[in-house]
């Protein structure tokens, strides 16, 4: 994983409640638990941290783009 990478869920924490835990699931694969929240919500909780990842700024012009399941 490269630092740039792991900057990046470093600053997904940052929007993650104390509650909420975020945890590597595969390879370079991730699961985020919401627990208490609904279903719309988990939608929308999906697509910001979507595009958080989408727009970080990694070095080099490196992009990352994602899916979330809900």
């Amino acid at each position: 994983m490269t630092l740039s990478f792991r900057k990046s869920l470093c600053w997904c924490r940052k929007i993650i409640r104390t509650n909420d835990l975020l945890a590597r699931w595969g390879g370079e694969e991730f699961a985020v638990l919401i627990p208490g929240v609904e279903q719309e919500n988990g939608i929308h909780f999906a697509e910001k941290l979507r595009l958080i990842i989408e727009n970080y700024p990694f070095a080099d012009g490196f992009s990352i783009t994602c899916s979330f399941g809900v």
